[in-house]
């Protein structure tokens, strides 16, 4: 029972970071920065993608400079500490290949928290919009 009940939660974490990671795709965001290796694959998606940060950044100069300074402190701390950054990525990857093989065995479950993550994505989504709207 509690291997079940561990299981299972660690399936709802997995499915929790997927859906972190999917955030992006949803939201209002800046598209992040293109890996050097990616463009050098797929020049005219780059540019695109390139173009589109730039054109956020230029309306919200705050988000991207937040985010850029936190994603150089990320890169500074995993340049002093590469074992902590590559066992916290490989256990990242554990999770995800955890909940891959759960919703493999249980596909109906996951596919209702998945709905339930996208429901409250768009609750939250409609708030913060809301409260835009409302702003002086």
């Amino acid at each position: 029972m509690i291997i079940q009940h561990l299981f299972r939660g660690c399936a709802v974490l997995g499915l929790s970071v997927a859906g972190l990671l999917a955030m992006p795709a949803f939201a209002e965001s800046p598209p992040s920065e293109p890996a050097p290796g990616w463009c050098a694959k797929n020049p005219q998606k780059c540019e695109e993608l390139k173009r589109q940060r730039a054109e956020y950044c230029s309306r919200n100069p705050q988000t991207c400079e937040t985010r850029d300074a936190r994603r150089d402190a990320r890169k500074a701390y995993c340049d002093q500490n590469p074992g902590k950054c590559e066992a916290l990525k490989q256990e990242r990857q554990d999770r995800i290949e955890r909940t891959k093989e759960y919703c493999a065995a249980h596909p109906a479950e996951c596919e209702e928290k998945k709905q339930a993550f996208r429901d409250r994505q768009d609750e939250r989504r409609e708030r913060f919009r809301d409260a835009v709207d409302d702003a002086p």
